[in-house]
């Protein structure tokens, strides 16, 4: 036991907070800001000049001259900027990589399973389509006909669009979390901040990583917060810094609070 006054930090108790999936998409986001301002100081000039190019020069007479400069043609895509190329398809991969980690669990046996199935397709695909491009035409043909390419804007649109999401995860965060203190378990909940109590002497906490790729991303798990025998469990998703909330609150059920009245307020 501890007569020790609580400091600031205890009294408040550790914060509990589950998150949607859709936090996990940042990598993404910031790959979508560093192609933005690619674009927009190099890549929308070189990927304006590949793209449409007159055709006066080519012309000798007066009047295809004049039907040229009418009507642009199009350059051939191997004369396209690999800039542009490159930071779409940047983008496009991480976004897909997103996608999937937030659509799927990955287990840590799983994960490592597949990430090595993945690398070793990948590998052999580049591989063949490099050493032995005539074995597989059709895939060698359709690599070399992808260019994706997009403007700054495109990525603007991107980067605003999450940006209001994000906000909007926060936002309800600061309405919707959980506090667990010394000797009681609090959910602060709504806009005029409802509050439950249950108390602590009977709390249980379990702790899971499902997800290899999420904890990696956030150290994010879900934490199983079990008040009593007679009460529902409390399933948290996506709680951040999982370990280091289990932890805290460990060393925080640790010790029990006692405080001793003044010799005035005894009886």
């Amino acid at each position: 036991m501890s007569t020790a006054p609580a400091t600031e930090k205890q009294a408040r108790g550790v914060m509990l907070v589950s998150y949607p999936k859709v936090v996990f998409l940042y990598p993404s986001l910031i790959i979508a800001v560093i192609a933005g301002l690619y674009m927009q100081i190099w890549g929308n000039a070189a990927l304006d000049r590949t793209r449409v190019a007159p055709a006066a020069v080519m012309a000798d007479d007066a009047t295809a001259k004049d039907a040229a400069i009418a009507a642009p043609v199009t350059v051939a895509p191997k004369s396209l900027s690999t800039g542009p190329t490159l930071a779409a398809a940047a983008f496009l991969l991480t976004l897909a990589l997103n996608l999937t980690i937030t659509s799927f669990d990955f287990p840590r046996t799983t994960s490592v399973t597949l990430a090595a199935l993945t690398a070793a397709l990948f590998l052999g695909v580049m591989l063949l389509t490099t050493y032995k491009p005539d074995l597989v035409p059709f895939a060698t043909n359709l690599i070399k006909k992808l260019h994706p390419q997009a403007n700054a804007m495109f990525y603007y649109c991107y980067i605003v669009a999450m940006s209001m999401i994000y906000v909007g995860v926060m936002i309800n965060a600061k309405f919707d979390y959980w506090e667990v203190r010394q000797n009681e378990l609090l959910h602060h909940h709504g806009i005029l901040s409802d509050l439950e109590r249950f108390p602590t002497s009977t709390l249980k906490i379990d702790k899971e990583i499902k997800d290899v790729f999420e904890y990696m991303l956030l150290k994010s798990g879900r934490m199983i917060l079990n008040p009593g025998p007679s009460q529902r469990p409390i399933i948290l998703e996506n709680v951040f810094f999982i370990d280091q909330k289990e932890t805290q609150i460990t060393k925080l059920l640790s010790s029990m609070q006692v405080q001793i009245a003044p010799p005035s307020e005894q009886v």
